[in-house]
């Protein structure tokens, strides 16, 4: 698995350019009108750094309507790409068409599902931690639930080559299959992917301290702004990364027999 082949396979194929134009535009307006709507949730804290909240509460529904409708949109994106890759389909990256929202809807039910399991876990642990008192279960459910992450998201991925519910895709105990069969590749895959993504990391850490504090106002907000767009293409390009690494895994351990 290696990170820089799978990012040279994003930017190679036909019409790439203007796949990764338009990718770039459905992010960035995502990611200005959910912003929009979190000022507006925020009261408008620091407004002149991130964005001015919607006026009305029309314009705030509006927003916020139109924001989850492309999320579902880019969401529905990167499983039909990682369906792609799964079946081999010789494409660089998807093309954003009526079987984007298709895919959203299709991955929905699985994704909300292992979000219950989730859910269900903290929530009696929780109660488990009030009664006892003992933080201690809730730092360990934690830690489980965050050891489990990778594995899920295997399911995820796995379930995106055909869509099919099977018992290892939605009864919770067959997680234990993915992780007998994956462990090492995952973790190395993993440690090898958040090296890489310390970086951009890093980068934007910096350029976020560095947009805030101009003086002038309207500086401050285009280059928050932007850069806001910018890595949240960014991140999205890393998550399509990543999810190549996890189909590969999938593909060479989890689904042979």
């Amino acid at each position: 698995m290696d990170f820089v082949s799978y990012f040279k396979q994003l930017y190679s194929g036909k019409d790439v350019l203007r796949k990764h134009l338009l990718l770039f535009s459905v992010v960035g307006i995502t990611t200005l009108l959910l912003n929009n709507v979190a000022s507006a949730f925020t009261n408008n804290i620091l407004s002149e750094q991130l964005t001015i909240a919607p006026n009305s509460t029309v314009e705030l529904v509006m927003e916020f309507a139109f924001g989850i409708i492309l999320w579902f949109h880019i969401f529905g994106y990167e499983y039909k790409f990682l369906s792609d890759m799964m079946n081999d389909r010789d494409i660089a990256i998807p093309e954003f068409d009526e079987d984007v929202l298709l895919t959203s809807f299709k991955m929905v039910p699985i994704f909300l599902l292992w979000q219950i399991y989730f859910f269900a876990i903290s929530f009696f642990t929780g109660i488990y931690t009030i009664a006892t008192q003992d933080l201690v279960y809730y730092f360990l459910a934690g830690t489980l639930l965050l050891f489990f992450t990778p594995f899920v998201f295997m399911i995820y991925v796995k379930f995106s080559k055909d869509f099919k519910y099977s018992r290892d895709v939605v009864i919770p105990w067959y997680i234990a299959r993915y992780i007998d069969r994956g462990l090492v590749d995952v973790v190395l895959w993993s440690v090898k992917f958040g090296a890489y993504a310390l970086l951009p990391v890093a980068f934007f850490v910096g350029y976020f301290d560095w947009a805030i504090h101009l003086t002038s106002q309207l500086p401050r907000l285009v280059a928050y702004l932007g850069g806001l767009c910018i890595s949240s293409y960014i991140f999205t390009i890393y998550k399509l990364i990543y999810g190549l690494g996890m189909a590969k895994i999938v593909k060479e351990k989890v689904l042979p027999n």
